[in-house]
């Protein structure tokens, strides 16, 4: 009969060691997937479109950026990524130059260069500090500056 209850004793241990690592799992399992939900908040999706002005086909796409570093530079790294194309640029912040995307380069003065618009405006600050937002459209065309 001792036998039986100390049987007993055990199987009881173990399912109330099993049960407690299944709600710490459970735990564990909310605790990501909250974290999950704030990640996914925390970006912000736009269109950014690439023209290169007839040296290859316009590319386009939404793009998710972080919210913290949702700039005009930072869609076209995503789009250019996406797409397998390189980006080079010269400076940071504030004096950040776009040289090159895929492989074509700016022209230099007088010549087409890598310019930027958001919702159709012109950027007026490098692209590097022009904050962009949930939905706005970001086109990079290499181009005359006006």
């Amino acid at each position: 009969m001792k036998s039986a209850g100390m049987i007993t004793s055990w199987c009881l241990a173990i399912f109330l060691i099993s049960m407690a690592g299944c709600l710490r799992q459970s735990e564990t399992s909310k605790t990501e997937s909250s974290k999950e939900t704030k990640s996914d908040a925390s970006s912000i999706r736009v269109h950014c479109v690439i023209e290169f002005n007839g040296r290859r086909d316009r590319i386009e796409s939404d793009v998710e950026l972080d919210s913290d570093k949702a700039t005009a530079f930072e869609a076209l790294k995503a789009l250019a990524e996406k797409e397998s194309l390189q980006v080079e640029s010269r400076g940071e912040g504030e004096s950040l130059f776009v040289v090159s995307v895929g492989g074509f380069a700016n022209d230099g003065a007088g010549g087409k260069n890598w310019i930027y618009k958001v919702d159709g405006k012109l950027g007026d600050r490098s692209s590097e500090i022009f904050d962009v937002t949930q939905g706005q459209q970001i086109q990079w065309s290499l181009g005359m500056y006006p």
